[in-house]
């Protein structure tokens, strides 16, 4: 039988849990960190001397322009992150690189996820004169962070990242060498005139062998093909799996679809460049986690094919770097080779 007044009292609770389920929405707090809340945003004022200071970093004018940053750092109370990462950056220019490293970490207290901040807090790390080899390795863990946020944040910054990181990790791997080097030439010494240890033949030898395997191991040699992208020759840095099985660098295989796309439209179906009986599709491709994860743990037992990832004259150029810092505490590298380009805000 109908009953008016229970159908009155279900649409009254109804209407109740969906007035409680707006106001839990209203109060949940947004996706973005809680720095990045309680971030103060910029008056006028503040964004005149910003712009400001962008004009004079375009016209290469770094140390006007860092002026104009502190201006809008003070006018915005200093609680915009923005003029202390462009301050970071302008000083990176004229490599005071302790200065720049303050700069970043007042802007990441700001924006704690912020790829471009922490992107060149690992390099304001690796450039740093004290403790040079401790500062890579630091530098690079840095940079390792800034490669995840790039990846779940900006995509755009994932090549710039993978190129430092990949500099980083030669320049470590070129420190460590080169005081392996003294070692084995010392070594290599003592065998020939082994003093109070006097060793046989077979010994001799075998000590020799082991001598020229370990520097071996610190020459720069190509990675696998197995690493490596058919389409780009590079080790790997995003792979990615197409239908047919292969895999290919994400950013080599994304490019030859388009192109396809470009040259016969969307209509018609892009064979697999592996496997021209396969069609493949942006869509299609997906991360080959468990390949990059088997890369990373080569690049770790092999430091010496990071150097793969750089170009030739890049490669060359941190090798002549690493043989200039005689000492670890004798200088800072060379922030203009290391470094790599990047746009302000």
């Amino acid at each position: 039988m109908y009953n008016p007044t229970t159908t009155t009292t279900t649409f009254d609770a109804v209407l109740i849990i969906l007035i409680i389920l707006i106001i839990i929405i209203l109060m949940r707090p947004s996706s973005k960190s809680s720095s990045q809340r309680h971030e103060q945003q910029p008056g006028e004022a503040a964004e005149r001397s910003k712009r400001l200071g962008n004009e004079l970093f375009q016209k290469q004018k770094f140390s006007a322009a860092c002026e104009h940053y502190t201006d809008a750092i003070v006018q915005s109370n200093q609680r915009w992150h923005v003029p202390y990462l462009n301050r970071a950056m302008a000083n990176e220019k004229r490599h005071r690189w302790k200065e720049a490293k303050e700069d970043l970490e007042k802007c990441l207290r700001l924006d704690e996820d912020n790829v471009k901040a922490t992107y060149h807090l690992g390099v304001c790390m690796c450039m740093l004169p004290e403790d040079v080899e401790d500062n890579y390795i630091k530098g690079g863990d840095m940079l390792e962070k800034a490669l995840f946020l790039a990846r779940e944040f900006d995509e755009s910054q994932v090549d710039l990242v993978w190129r430092s990181l990949a500099k980083s990790k030669y320049m470590e791997h070129c420190e460590k060498a080169k005081e392996r080097k003294i070692t084995y030439e010392r070594l290599e010494e003592t065998l020939k005139n082994p003093g109070f240890v006097p060793l046989n033949e077979e010994d001799a030898r075998v000590l020799r062998e082991r001598i020229s395997d370990a520097k071996e191991k610190d020459e720069r040699k190509q990675a696998p093909d197995a690493f490596c992208c058919p389409l780009s020759l590079e080790i790997y840095r995003e792979p990615v799996v197409s239908p047919s099985g292969n895999s290919y660098e994400r950013s080599a295989i994304e490019q030859y679809i388009k192109q396809q796309y470009e040259k016969y439209g969307r209509e018609k179906k892009v064979a697999d460049p592996l496997q021209p009986g396969c069609s493949i599709s942006l869509e299609s491709l997906h991360p080959n986690i468990a390949l990059r994860n088997a890369v990373r743990e080569y690049l770790k037992e092999h430091p010496s094919s990071w150097g793969e990832i750089l170009s030739e004259n890049e490669a060359q150029e941190l090798e002549r770097e690493a043989k200039r810092m005689k000492t670890k505490n004798a200088s800072s590298p060379n922030g203009d080779a290391y470094i790599e380009e990047d746009m302000i805000n």
